[in-house]
């Protein structure tokens, strides 16, 4: 019999020790996505900027970390708790795609029809969509009190005055993050990059904010781009989407309680029932898998 010693491929060693990793997104808002909750992980803005850089590193919208759930989560019925990390380092509290896709992965291990997945921002109920095989997730309500914004001041937080171009009057809420939502005649001659970035920086908003440029299109129908926080133009913006429907309906500039949101990288479809609560749902994609070698470690 004839052994052929074939050679040892020169990454073996380099992933032998290395983390697993997932990249996903929902409509091209895109995460990278490692489960924690075996094997601790922690990193350091740096490391996570590293991660997050699409040039140099795998490329994502956000960092998420899938943990244990804590020991009130567990109480409340959470099955796994998600971290969420900008591309800066600093933690977001919530993100809607971002718990649509890790909402994906859990209700695929749990071969269950619903998960509870626990973030800053609160617990958030997920579950597949059996028509369509999209993920819903109830997003709760959101909050249009001034200092839950935050805002710097006693604002009406449905006729926020600003001055930065075409963005002029906004509708502030908070639905686990802080956003803005400017409506506007039409989206496409707004200069986003320039003029919502101002807006995130006004003095107004000691925390920043998201900022949603937005534009009613139909009875039931609104297109939205939004810049997130730290200063990112996304494909698409899961609580933003909501927030942009909410402060439409507040502002009685739409009725339907169902309402497609129309972003660069696809629709959402959000629904807002008699209390205020808002079901977001979407597809999730699932673009490949890898390993962080220990460079990306903490």
């Amino acid at each position: 019999m004839l052994t052929v010693n074939l050679p040892v491929p020169v990454w073996a060693d380099l992933v032998k020790f290395a983390r697993p990793f997932i990249k996903m997104h929902g409509l091209k808002n895109h995460f990278v996505i490692v489960d924690g909750r075996e094997r601790s992980f922690t990193p350091s803005p740096d490391i996570i900027a590293d991660i997050c850089n699409v040039e140099a590193g795998v490329g994502a919208d956000q960092l998420l970390v899938i943990e244990p759930a804590t020991l009130n989560g567990i109480a409340l019925g959470v099955y796994a708790r998600m971290r969420i990390y900008n591309v800066d380092g600093s933690e977001a509290q919530t993100c809607g795609n971002a718990t649509r896709c890790v909402a994906d992965l859990l209700l695929k291990e749990s071969a269950t029809d619903q998960v509870v997945i626990e973030t800053g921002g609160g617990n958030l109920r997920c579950w597949r969509n059996e028509a369509s095989g999209q993920i819903s997730v109830a997003m709760g309500t959101v909050n249009l009190d001034w200092h839950s914004i935050p805002l710097a001041q006693a604002t009406d937080t449905l006729n926020v005055r600003m001055n930065h171009g075409p963005l002029q009057v906004a509708v502030a809420l908070n639905i686990g993050n802080p956003h803005l939502v400017f409506f506007v005649d039409d989206l496409q001659s707004v200069d986003i990059p320039r003029h919502a970035a101002q807006a995130q920086q006004d003095p107004l908003l000691p925390e920043s904010a998201n900022i949603g440029v937005a534009q009613i299109i139909g009875e039931t129908a609104i297109r939205l781009t939004v810049w997130e926080r730290p200063g990112i133009l996304t494909q698409a913006c899961g609580s933003g989407a909501c927030c942009a429907v909410a402060a439409a309906r507040a502002k009685g500039l739409i009725q339907s309680s169902i309402v497609t949101v129309y972003m660069p990288g696809g629709a959402l479809t959000i629904e807002q029932d008699d209390k205020g609560q808002l079901t977001l749902t979407g597809p999730t994609v699932i673009a490949f898998a890898g390993y962080l070698l220990e460079t990306h470690e903490a």
